[in-house]
């Protein structure tokens, strides 16, 4: 029988484990938004990928951000193009890094069950949950339950397998230079993690990094402009009220002052047909995937800190990972809530 809100108790096995690297070294982080198939074809809109960068010394400061837009040309169903604009980017930085950390938000990660091709518009019984989905379901209903219920902050999980073609085809043509995250491997130099977006919201409402007059559903306001024109005042308020939460990622005010400022000044200035029309700008996917991006970055700067969590059935490895920002050891020592100092991140 399953136990009631008042008498559900946290303890280790509930938890994610701790995930990053043990080291600090110069770390260029990136993340990625990718369309897992190229966008749809009555909207010219979802026709992009976004990307973002940002360079971090040793001491895990932010030394330089960049930002990139990247349009797929026929929907870039091999990837090339969205690989070619990460490579683009990599070079201007790389030589500044000792490693590099690749988060992505798409399953990478997926046993083989014996589906048919993935399609944008899945029919029933043509995809399933990993094994890292259901576990992440199970044990955030327990850890929400010990915090008086989800209240809108729980992710909505679709299910990763099987992998998206055009996500397969950027694994391809990325693995000359990286390697695909596993317990194994999760110190090498040049790292593809998983990210979800939403899983990461949660898991920073559950760390307390919202403040707690902050509502799920304002959180996720980002996600709900899609046809509307926003001013660049809407834009802003948008983008920071999902993303500064996730300061406690870098040192100082870093986060606010350098990564969130710099990209939202470059977004407001990019003139795509899809996004800017003379003083406004189109909600929507091209909205979501600049905050989705930077909470992917936010996720490898946090893994760069050794100060990430993952999600992974240790029975099914091979079935999927997903790594967010936080150490969510922090909920069993009660060292969580709005006032903690951004510093404690790291």
């Amino acid at each position: 029988m399953k136990e009631s809100r008042e008498n559900t108790r946290l303890d280790e096995s509930l938890l994610p484990t701790p995930a990053g690297y043990r080291k600090k070294k110069r770390t260029l982080c990136v993340g990625l938004d990718i369309a897992w198939f190229g966008g749809a074809k009555n909207d010219p809109s979802s026709h992009y990928d976004f990307l973002a960068v940002a360079l971090l010394d040793s001491e895990l400061y932010v030394q330089e951000v960049d930002c990139l837009r990247i349009e797929l040309n026929n929907h870039d169903l091999d990837a090339e193009q969205t690989a070619a604009g990460l490579n683009e980017l990599i070079k201007q930085y790389c030589v500044k890094a000792d490693q590099i950390v690749l988060a992505v938000d798409a399953p990478l990660q997926a046993a083989f069950r014996g589906l048919p091709v993935r399609k944008s518009i899945p029919t029933k019984g043509t995809v399933k949950r990993r094994a890292c989905e259901t576990y992440l379901n199970c044990k955030r209903k327990i850890i929400d339950d010990a915090s008086g219920g989800a209240k809108g902050w729980h992710p909505n999980i679709q299910p990763g397998a099987p992998l998206a073609p055009r996500v397969m085809s950027l694994l391809s043509n990325l693995s000359s230079t990286f390697e695909l995250w596993t317990r194994e491997n999760s110190e090498h130099q040049k790292l593809i993690i998983e990210c979800f977006p939403a899983e990461a919201i949660w898991g920073a409402k559950r760390l307390g990094w919202f403040a707690d007059n902050v509502r799920a559903s304002t959180a996720k306001e980002y996600k709900k402009q899609k046809g509307k024109r926003l001013t660049a005042t809407e834009v802003t308020a948008l983008v920071e009220t999902v993303l500064l939460p996730f300061g406690r990622v870098c040192k100082g005010d870093f986060w606010k002052n350098q990564v969130v400022a710099i990209v939202l000044e470059k977004i407001l200035k990019d003139k795509s047909a899809c996004w800017k029309v003379e003083d406004s700008y189109q909600g929507g996917k091209m909205l979501d995937d600049v905050v989705d991006t930077l909470i992917c970055l936010a996720t490898a700067i946090s893994y760069t800190a050794g100060s990430a969590h993952v999600w992974q059935d240790l029975n099914f490895p091979e079935d999927g990972h997903i790594i967010g920002p936080g150490r969510m050891q922090e909920l069993l020592a009660g060292r969580i809530g709005p006032s903690t100092p951004l510093s404690q991140g790291i």
